[in-house]
């Protein structure tokens, strides 16, 4: 349906859970197409001149000059814009683009107009000189560089799932429901989700079939509890997250996936009625919920002050490979810049901070290049963050967010420099570059429209910078630069060691900061540090 609407010339508008795959779709979509993918991801703070063009400076003159958004560019050159996140922005905004998705025209800053493509075939773009005193909104479009937009130009929107149309907070209004065809993301049927799983981890299907059948089975049971009146609280897994516990079992096939469950839908934070349904349903299908054979693993309703810890275990680093428990993982290689490397003096080991480096060391070496160790405060994220990164060599960027944190403190910021403007790369971009660990800390504290970017940069493995540049993953940075159309792009490819772990206090009381968790946990495997147990602090 999608394609045959794309073929007629309309905009679309994916609607459906968040990590249920539209991104995934909307790739593939682009691929039997054979258009080129561009993604602009929305943020709350957007205005309509973010959506078209931006203000820049020169980098010879230093003047001020107008340079196109992501969606001109695309426009221009044609292909598959994808407009990530409409649902974040406000509706007002999006009536902006009613007259480029409609009639194919639109005016930008700058004064030059692009019109529909018909009106420009067969001709050069005529530039016409500015009449004197004539602004740059003229009507009659005089004094503007008539540019056209390609035919072969689509946008497609992402969303998630209005709260009622007409709605007090919807971003579905009769005005926005003009702008798309919209098609609805089905929720996988449970064979589906089975088929997915096998698929994708053919040595979790051989090596433990079983434990994937019980996740999937007990997925079905999440979703039913959910669709009943007065559900308890417990969210379904989405496709993302089983795929982040199969990942894990793919690399680990002997361990339980009850702690994995658990740290998922981050249990252990979630009232005692809400870990009994749990414990209920995992019973029914079959899930131990008492322990497992793996050591460090037990069951999500247990209570953190109930779980049986492991004897102390020094990391050890023999040979250039770092070993925490019973997972062992090569070191990184010299570090170039030695001092970045962290030094948590003084460190003191103990059972449960051993154990939670375990679980941060297992996921990473399972190929999770994002993490979320969340915790009460005080509990020691930072040192156990710290202590495995200094045990892995690695090098680390540190970026502390606040409640004034903005988009600019996350990607770059400008500074005058000579009369001129520079942009100065922050510890994230600096990480991504160079294939350093950025550590993200009070993640919690920074207003929700700020930390979504990270859901971009890390599931879609593209990240708009202010000055331009356009950071791409290893494995879409050589597919978009053979591409003809992207050729102009200022493409940066991602370091292939980059990773990103994210230290945040725990959703409610008595922090009462954001639900970091809920709005992008499911982007990140995601780790619960307890306060430790006695054992742990006479250690």
């Amino acid at each position: 349906n999608m394609e045959q609407d794309l073929s007629l010339g309309c905009d679309l508008c994916l609607v459906g859970e968040r990590g249920g795959g539209k991104s995934a779709v909307v790739e593939q979509l682009a691929k039997r197409q054979g258009l080129a993918l561009t993604v602009l991801p929305l943020f709350k703070d957007m205005t309509a001149r973010d959506l078209l063009q931006r203000r820049a400076s020169d980098p010879v003159t230093g003047d001020t000059v107008w340079a196109d958004s992501p969606l001109v560019a695309c426009a221009k050159r044609g292909g598959l814009l994808v407009l990530d996140g409409v649902d974040r922005v406000e509706p007002g905004m999006l009536s902006t683009l009613a007259r480029l998705a409609q009639d194919r025209e639109v005016d930008l800053c700058d004064g030059t107009r692009l019109a529909r493509p018909n009106l420009c075939d067969g001709a050069a773009v005529p530039e016409v000189p500015a009449p004197p005193g004539a602004g740059p909104m003229n009507e009659s479009g005089g004094g503007r560089v008539i540019g056209s937009v390609r035919r072969d130009f689509r946008m497609v929107a992402l969303a998630a799932p209005p709260a009622g149309s007409g709605q007090q907070g919807s971003w579905l209004t009769p005005e926005t429901a003009t702008l798309f065809c919209f098609h609805e993301m089905p929720r996988p049927t449970r064979e589906g989700e089975l088929a997915l799983l096998k698929a994708k981890f053919p040595n979790a299907s051989r090596a433990a079939p079983e434990k994937l059948e019980k996740l999937v089975a007990l997925n079905a049971a999440l979703k039913e509890t959910a669709q009943r009146a007065g559900q308890s609280g417990l969210a379904p897994l989405s496709v993302r997250q089983l795929c982040r516990i199969g990942r894990r079992l793919d690399t680990f096939p002997e361990d339980g996936i009850a702690s994995l469950i658990s740290s998922t839908l981050l249990l252990d934070f979630t009232p005692p009625a809400t870990q009994a349904v749990a414990a209920e349903l995992m019973t029914q299908v079959e899930i131990n919920t008492g322990g497992s054979s793996s050591a460090g693993e037990s069951g999500a309703p247990a209570s953190p002050r109930s779980r049986r810890l492991p004897a102390p275990t020094q990391a050890e680093e023999p040979c250039g490979v770092v070993t925490v428990g019973r997972v062992s993982c090569p070191k990184r290689a010299a570090a170039e810049r030695p001092e970045l490397v962290p030094d948590p003096a003084p460190y003191f080991d103990n059972p449960a901070h051993t154990l939670a480096m375990e679980g941060l060391l297992a996921a990473h070496l399972a190929g999770e290049r994002a993490q979320l160790l969340i915790g009460n405060q005080g509990v020691g994220k930072n040192k156990v963050a710290d202590r495995l990164l200094q045990l892995l060599g690695a090098e680390r960027e540190y970026l502390q967010l606040h409640r004034d944190s903005t988009l600019a403190s996350l990607t770059a910021s400008p500074q005058l420099e000579d009369g001129r403007i520079q942009w100065a790369d922050s510890p994230l971009v600096r990480a991504a570059l160079s294939g350093r660990v950025c550590v993200v800390d009070e993640a919690d504290k920074a207003p929700l429209e700020v930390v979504v970017l990270l859901k971009t940069l890390l599931e879609d493995g593209e990240l708009l910078l202010p000055d331009g540049r356009r950071l791409v993953s290893p494995e879409r940075h050589e597919a978009l630069r053979q591409h003809a159309a992207n050729k102009e792009e200022e493409l940066v490819e991602i370091h292939p060691d980059f990773a990103i772990w994210v230290l945040a206090n725990r959703p409610g009381y008595p922090f009462l900061g954001n639900n970091f968790f809920r709005e992008t946990g499911d982007a990140f495997a995601v780790h619960v540090l307890h306060n430790p147990d006695r054992a742990s602090e006479e250690a």
